[in-house]
């Protein structure tokens, strides 16, 4: 997806806000921290929409049927009712129109009949005055939460919310330009610092050390480079062409950010962005998420809203030689439905695998669909492919360690979306009375 100005006629150019001023501690702005016990039954979990409505389907998926070069599994088995997970992981979920993150126990959300409410470890509201939470990386040791503070997506109201488009328009007025990248300690709650943002940030890259993050600003144009160390903004690079992504290689020697309406990505070391640049790579069309190929550490995969131009989702580009990034493979249409149809645009790596599970928004945003595509052979291999009817467009898909479940809030309806990524299955639970959640992390 790129900014609306420019792609699928997304030409709402809206002025989107968010306040600004002197950075803030916890000691300037006020955190609720919300702590329930794990009290089991106290808790009703209503089952989702979607969930429901697999029910009366005899929760069969709508999984299209094989095509040239995609392997469907023509006869998709229904979510079980509880996932055993080998490792106990925390879930951290912005929470956009609540203003808020959530800290969550992944093993309590798994459980039959888990939901937000009975996974809920606390719930980290932030001042009015700040600009809703979009999105959200955790750092590698698991204790701080970045947060991307932003009313980016709020473009899309229009076309994604429905008959919440109205109530979500009213909250672009009262705010002002620009944005706000927050860290909140997630064992406490303390929110440890607001550093305001010349642009909306959309998406969060962190270093594996943890000492550095950047944020992809697509209106500005910009990337914002973050010292976690002395929670202060250090550089703030002119990229240009819409940035909204941008990703740490493994070994966190590299970055790369995209630039949306150029169709184009560039490269940089992380200790030193400014001086590193590549020069732009063109590939093709509009350029969405990124992710490096486990197992094949010179070699991403970048998801192609516009499709390639073969027409299809994604391109895999060889980043061997950092100032010359080259496509050694263009994949499929993997929904069939061809440009503007489906959007797609999240790239997930599976751990374990040279997997990716992959996203996109379909059939005018009234689907999702959902896919896993095998990276570890050339030309790469769909392996499943699901579709869901959901309103709007997932922003992310976490998954957790073991490579066993994903997760995604979708933007447009209340639910969390749970995928089963041995198989494709789908599942959704009730999040709250306001849309979403934006965005997912787990650590």
């Amino acid at each position: 997806m790129t900014s609306v100005q420019n792609t699928l006629g997304w030409t709402l150019a809206l002025m989107l806000a968010v306040g600004c001023g002197e950075t803030t501690s916890s000691d300037d702005t006020e955190a609720t921290d919300e702590v329930v016990e794990d009290t089991g039954a106290m808790y009703d979990c209503d089952d989702g929409q979607l969930d429901a409505q697999n029910d009366a389907e005899e929760r069969e998926n709508a999984t299209r049927a094989a095509r040239p070069g995609v392997v469907a599994d023509a006869s998709a088995v229904p979510f079980p009712d509880e996932m055993v997970l080998e490792r106990t992981s925390t879930v951290v979920t912005a929470d956009f129109i609540n203003h808020s993150i959530s800290v969550l126990d992944l093993e309590r959300l798994m459980e039959s009949g888990g939901c937000r409410d009975s996974a809920l470890v606390r719930e980290v509201k932030f001042a009015d005055e700040l600009p809703p939470a979009f999105a959200v990386e955790i750092t590698a040791d698991g204790k701080r939460a970045v947060i991307a503070a932003s009313a980016e997506w709020l473009q899309l109201a229009p076309l994604i919310a429905g008959d919440d488009a109205a109530a979500l328009m009213e909250m672009i007025g009262p705010q002002a330009e620009g944005g706000v990248i927050s860290v909140v300690d997630i064992e406490t709650g303390e929110q440890l610092a607001h550093m305001p943002n010349s642009g909306p940030p959309m998406l969060i890259a962190i270093t594996p050390d943890g000492t550095r993050a950047f944020t992809a600003n697509a209106q500005a144009g910009t990337m914002t480079v973050v010292d976690l160390e002395a929670l202060e903004i250090i550089d703030e690079l002119d990229v240009g062409g819409n940035p909204e992504v941008v990703i740490v290689s493994p070994d966190g020697k590299y970055g790369i950010v995209n630039q949306a309406t150029a169709g184009t990505i560039t490269m940089f070391e992380t200790a030193d962005p400014a001086g590193t640049m590549s020069d732009p790579v063109n590939l093709g069309t509009d350029t969405s998420d990124m992710a490096w190929i486990e197992g094949r550490p010179d070699t991403i995969v970048a998801s192609l809203s516009f499709k390639n131009s073969a027409g299809g989702d994604y391109v895999v580009v060889d980043v061997s030689d950092p100032t010359a990034p080259e496509i050694i493979e263009r994949g499929p249409d993997i929904s069939g439905l061809g440009i503007l149809t489906s959007v797609p645009f999240v790239v997930t790596p599976i751990p374990g695998t040279s997997a990716m599970v992959m996203s996109a928004a379909e059939q005018g945003f009234s689907e999702a669909r959902v896919s896993r595509v095998d990276f570890s052979v050339t030309p790469s291999v769909v392996e499943w492919t699901t579709t869901v009817p959901a309103r709007g467009i997932t922003m992310g898909i976490a998954v957790d360690p073991t490579g066993t479940v994903g997760l995604a809030g979708l933007l447009g309806e209340r639910e969390m979306l749970k995928i089963n990524l041995e198989d494709g299955a789908l599942d959704s639970m009730h999040w709250m009375d306001q849309l979403g959640p934006s965005y997912i992390a787990i650590h």
